[in-house]
Parts: structure tokens; sequence; C-alpha cells
């Protein structure tokens, strides 16, 4: 047995397998940069395969689609293309800045092999046209048949159209019938208004709510309380409030009551 003791040859056993631990992980770790890299070159590999051929033999990628931000996937990709529109933007457009692309070409040449046009061409709007056209043929053959129908009914309608009118004019002294009771019986409401009450004292009357007048002829107020009557002149007319009226002077003196003192 060699001159190792238990102790030293346990600890040799340790180290070596922290050693082979370290030496796997390397290789694993060697192994997954490995696998990352061909990951990562084959993601960027699917964009030459979309090959169009243009005019003259010459090969195009086509469209590109945009990375995150609408940034270009290569330096190669300079034209801007937006789906919606189908414009094409070259840096040297007005709106080449402000433009968020969908989609990159490497030149213009791509760009229209793809059906992208650029700014102010008219664009998706080109199509628009051709949509609507089907729609004006099924228009027009059913607007003639519903103007013949109109015009074989348009007699109808103007005999219609009369035979109201001589129902209207037979009716018209019927509705005016009520008219005239009403005006006949105008005067009698007339007249019920216009009834004076009496008053208790000769010749005098009840005021109307409010102290009013009963009628016009009456225009002396009297004050039952002082007895004194008061005429339009008096300075105290307007805010004296009648408790009775008399139509002159002459019949307020006779019921008792006196002008004011500095009338």
């Amino acid at each position: 047995m060699s001159g190792y003791t238990i102790g030293e040859i346990i600890v040799w056993l340790l180290l070596a397998a922290i050693l082979g631990f370290v030496l796997g992980w390397l290789l694993r770790q060697q192994k997954y940069q490995r696998a990352r890299a061909a990951a990562g070159r084959t993601a960027a590999a699917p964009a030459p395969a979309k090959a169009v051929a243009l005019s003259g033999g010459v090969e195009s990628a086509g469209p590109v689609n945009a990375r995150k931000g609408g940034r270009a996937p290569t330096a190669e990709y300079t034209i801007k293309g937006n789906r919606d529109s189908m414009y094409f933007h070259t840096p040297g457009s007005a709106s080449y800045e402000q433009t968020i692309a969908e989609v990159w070409f490497k030149s213009e040449a791509e760009a229209r092999a793809a059906g992208f046009t650029p700014p102010g061409t008219g664009g998706a709007a080109k199509k628009a046209p051709a949509k609507k056209a089907p729609a004006k043929a099924p228009a027009k053959a059913p607007a003639k048949a519903p103007a013949k129908a109109v015009a074989s009914k348009a007699p109808a309608k103007a005999v219609a159209r009369k035979a109201p009118a001589k129902a209207v004019a037979t009716k018209a002294p019927a509705k005016k019938a009520p008219a005239k009771a009403a005006a006949k019986k105008a005067p009698a409401k007339a007249a019920a208004k216009t009834t004076v009450a009496a008053g208790k004292f000769p010749g005098s009357a009840k005021p109307l709510s409010g102290g009013r007048a009963p009628s016009a002829a009456y225009k002396i107020k009297g004050n039952e309380d002082s007895m004194i009557y008061h005429t339009p002149d008096s300075p105290f007319y307007g805010q004296t409030i009648a408790e009775t009226w008399f139509r002159t002077e002459a019949a307020a003196v006779a019921a008792g009551f006196r002008k004011p003192r500095n009338a």
C-alpha cells in the first residue's frame, strides 16, 4: 500500500470531483454559446429566401419586416415601406424621418416590384375604385322599375286628392255653427262679470279682490274706519286700499264720508 493516509486520499478524491464538475460546466457553456450563435444565424437567414424576379433578370430580396421600433434589419436596407398606404419612402423623402417603417427594401426597384409606390401617387387608394365598380351595375336596374309604377299610379293620386277637397267644402258651414253659439254667449258672460255688489252704505259698492274698483264707473275710494273718501286728485289716492267705492263725491258725502283735511 502507498504511503498516503486515508485522509489524504479523501482530499484528493474531493479535489478530483470538483475539477470534474468545473470541466463539465465549462463544456456545457461552450455548447450553449455555439447553439445560440447558430440560432441567431438561422433567424437572419430567411430574408434572402424571399427573392423576387425583376425585369432584366435581376433578383430582389423583397420586403423584409422591420425590427423593433421600425428599425432597419441591416444597413443595406434604406427604403422604408408602409403596408397601409402602400407607399415607400427614400432617404430624400420629406416624410422619411417621421415614417415608422413596417417593411424595408434595399432599393426602389424592390419596393416597386412588391407593389409599393412613391408618396402622392395613389398607393393603396388606387385599388378602391375597382371594388366599387360592380356596385353601380345592379343599382341602375331597379331604379327604372319603380319609375313606371309611380307613373301608372299618378292618375289615382290625382283623383284621391280631389275627393277630400269636396268633403271639406260641404263640411265647412257645419264647423262655423259652434262659433256663432259662442258669440251669443259672450255678452251674457260679460254682463255677469260687470255685476256690481252693493256696499253697506247707500250708493256704495263693494270692492273686488285687492280693493280694486268693481267697474270703471266707480272712481271714489272710501275708508270705512276713518269715514274719509279720496278722489283721483287726492295725494293719498294711490296708496289707499278702498273698503268701499262711490260713483261721485255727492254719493260719498250723502253716505257720511268726508274729504281729507289736507286735500
